[in-house]
């Protein structure tokens, strides 16, 4: 059975960045699975993999655009404590993640992940970890089935993997897509703010 949509997919696969060593997905590697054509991978990823067998080993280059996107400047944000609501203080540590409207794009939500705390504002990106990054991928495709249809209702759509809202479990090129810094909180705190259309109020995987 080839990889198409609703097929569930079980993945082995490592990561590595373009600059570092080869990725090698029987060294490396660990094992996810998927229902093909949901989003619960890298966009890029699933469409190189459509149409694959099980069986089918592939070494892939995944430039910005097909895996966390480009660095936006604009996503780096200083946010006075004032902005966030009463008791936010005491959450807001490096590594805890917060949502948003895009500075530019208010109908646009970001999740952001405070780098940064000093005594009046905190310092936040909504840029994952790996944007702008070339990504080389090393997979072999295990199983390929037909989903359940306890699975495509989402009463057991798989164990995540990468790109999904699961990755972050490790660092690039450990068999992990990706890498959240620190906590992996996420509040849903609502603020507005003066500078550059505000920041203020989904959350966002790892795409």
């Amino acid at each position: 059975m080839q990889i198409a949509t609703d097929a569930h997919v079980t993945l082995r696969y490592a990561v590595a960045l373009e600059s570092d060593a080869k990725p090698d997905c029987d060294a490396d590697g660990q094992v996810t699975e998927f229902i093909a054509g949901r989003g619960q991978i890298l966009a890029g990823l699933e469409a190189k993999l459509g149409g694959r067998n099980e069986g089918e080993r592939l070494e892939l280059v995944l430039p910005p655009a097909e895996a966390f996107g480009e660095h936006d400047p604009a996503l780096e944000l200083s946010v006075p404590f004032s902005d966030f609501p009463d008791g936010a203080r005491e959450h807001l540590k490096p590594g805890v993640r917060f949502r948003g409207p895009h500075p530019s794009d208010p109908a646009r939500v970001v999740g952001f992940t405070v780098r940064e705390v000093s005594d009046e504002a905190v310092l936040a990106s909504g840029n994952h970890p790996l944007a702008g990054k070339t990504l080389r991928v090393a997979c072999e495709v295990l199983a390929v089935r037909e989903a359940t249809e306890d699975e495509l209702s989402g009463g057991g759509c798989g164990s995540g993997g990468c790109g999904s809202g699961s990755c972050g479990s490790g660092s690039c090129g450990s068999g992990s897509c990706g890498s959240h810094e620190g906590h992996d909180h996420e509040h849903d705190h609502e603020h507005g703010h003066s500078h550059g259309g505000g920041c203020g109020s989904g959350g966002c995987g790892c795409h």
